[in-house]
């Protein structure tokens, strides 16, 4: 099994991206999920799609 996270671009900045999922939501959603299910970024309609990695987060206070 495979898990996908569809990307969507709804803003050019994330004051106009209205209402987003919280850590503790992620980690909630994805508790229902076996511990070895990879996941996957997909992009353009499922045209392109990426891996998700450490290197894939970065803060921004």
């Amino acid at each position: 099994m495979k898990l996908f996270i569809k990307g969507r671009r709804t803003g050019y900045a994330p004051e106009q991206c209205g209402n987003t999922m919280t850590v503790r939501e992620i980690i909630e959603y994805l508790e229902q999920y076996h511990d070895d299910v990879e996941v996957f970024l997909s992009n353009d309609n499922c045209y392109t799609y990426g891996n998700v990695t450490e290197n894939s987060f970065e803060e921004d206070f």
